[in-house]
């Protein structure tokens, strides 16, 4: 039997879900405590306090428009595909351009650095938003999914911008993007299914 000697890399994306975890400001704050202890229970179970939009997650349209899909109506497969990472030029928090912006995978995923301190001395003010320019300039080129490693890609109309253009969501994104930059691959990023849900938290990674 012919065997490849292929192995894939797979590059894991996504922030875990801890105590501590940054959080963006106005959701509900992580925590994941204790609930069942082996010693006194026979069995280890935590309790997940958590927002839908917490570490790794991508937004459905209903989170910004009446209406619009919910996260248990989206096809399994809507944020995987072919991919490609660019770096953003920030300035004082916004993304003011893209390296190379062009329609070279189905899926977009913009590295700002946003989450380079995270689990250190991230705050609230390392988060990096779109520009509308360069939002619209991206929403122009018909990707079905825009990732940032940041908390959000902006405000309501960046969000609706991009979901007005058929897109999809990803934000939260870990700094291993970094190592993505310029790079073609495929990517994969999977939701808990949460009934009506406007957003839920994912697994997120790349194969190359």
């Amino acid at each position: 039997m012919y065997r490849s000697s292929f192995v894939a890399k797979i590059v894991d994306l996504t922030l875990p879900i801890e105590n501590g975890m940054p959080f963006y400001p106005g959701d509900p704050k992580p925590e994941v405590t204790q609930y069942k202890w082996i010693a006194r229970d026979g069995v280890n179970i935590k309790v997940l306090h958590i927002g839908t939009h917490s570490g790794t997650h991508i937004d459905a349209p209903a989170h910004f428009i009446d209406g619009a899909n919910t996260i248990d109506k989206l096809d399994v497969l809507a944020v995987s595909g072919k991919a490609v990472t660019l770096k953003a030029k920030v300035e004082n928090g916004v993304v003011k351009s893209l390296e190379g912006l062009s329609k070279k995978a189905e899926i977009l995923l913009v590295y700002t650095g946003a989450n380079r301190r995270w689990g250190s001395n991230w705050s609230p003010s390392d988060i990096v938003t779109l520009s509308l320019e360069v939002c619209r300039a991206i929403c122009s080129l018909g990707f079905k999914a825009v990732g940032v490693d940041s908390p959000s890609v902006g405000n309501s109309v960046i969000h609706k911008e991009i979901f007005n253009s058929g897109a999809l969501i990803i934000e939260n994104i870990s700094d291993e993007l970094r190592n993505l930059v310029n790079r073609v691959f495929e990517f994969h990023c999977y939701p808990i299914l949460i009934k009506d849900g406007d957003g839920a938290p994912a697994r997120a990674f790349a194969i190359l």
